[in-house]
């Protein structure tokens, strides 16, 4: 009996196993009481250390300017050159598409370049039309079957404008070229302008030269009236030649 009772007693002396949840930790900070003043000298010394000066911040801006200077001349003659090509691009794909037109349609097609008409000038005073399309831009006719009595012309495509800052040579403004009226809705009237004219051989019909190919000159620069103003100081031409023979547009850089 008295063993029993001491069992049970042990048994109650045994300590319990006791769960506690565990607090959330207190974000760590630096006090004068807890640290003492050496901790603030650490961290201010470590904020110096890693922080810029503004003698620094500006040596950075100035590098960054220097380095933007001498590159940009560098992407903005990358960004004509490509303008250039792509307007070369765009006048061979025209060519191509009106000669072909006009043999298989059996009548003449053009390829029509807004522009002064050849000995006279161009009653457009719109200085938004005048810059965005003359000697900007181009758009492809040929006869209407329809009426070959009147002629008409029949457009075949819409006016395309050449990239910003590339322009035809004002030499189309000129004799050999010749001019004829042609629809031209940003005007809200036909106009007349000078034209490429493929016959249904598909040969250049006009302009008529005496020998050697048709020649269309691209250039940096804008037009004014017949005046040309280059915004390139290299002032160079590149030119697409037609054969007049055979109608086959080619650049030869």
């Amino acid at each position: 009996m008295l063993a029993a009772v001491k069992i049970r007693l042990r048994a109650a002396q045994k300590p319990r196993l006791a769960f506690t949840v565990p607090q959330p930790r207190k974000p760590y900070a630096f006090t004068a009481k807890q640290h003492g003043p050496e901790a603030f000298t650490l961290l201010s010394k470590l904020r110096e250390r890693f922080a810029f000066t503004l003698l620094e911040l500006l040596l950075v801006v100035g590098i960054i300017t220097v380095v933007a200077a001498l590159v940009a001349p560098a992407f903005t003659s990358l960004s004509k050159s490509s303008a250039r090509k792509a307007t070369i691009g765009d006048l061979l794909g025209g060519i191509e598409q009106a000669r072909p037109q006009a043999i298989e349609d059996g009548r003449a097609s053009y390829v029509v370049f807004a522009a002064q008409p050849v000995g006279g000038a161009s009653t457009i005073s719109d200085k938004n039309i005048l810059n965005r399309y003359f000697y900007h831009s181009f758009a492809i006719f040929e006869d209407d079957a329809a009426d070959p009595v009147n002629n008409p012309k029949s457009q075949l495509t819409p006016w395309k404008p050449f990239p910003v800052g590339v322009s035809l040579r004002s030499a189309i403004s000129f004799t050999p070229w010749s001019s004829a009226t042609f629809a031209f809705p940003p005007a809200g009237a036909p106009q007349s302008f000078p034209y490429l004219k493929f016959n249904a051989n598909g040969e250049v019909e006009s302009p008529s030269l005496p020998s050697g190919p048709v020649q269309l000159g691209i250039f940096e620069g804008f037009v004014t009236g017949t005046s040309e103003t280059a915004t390139n100081s290299a002032n160079f031409t590149q030119t697409v030649t037609i054969s007049p023979h055979t109608g086959r547009a080619e650049y030869i850089p």
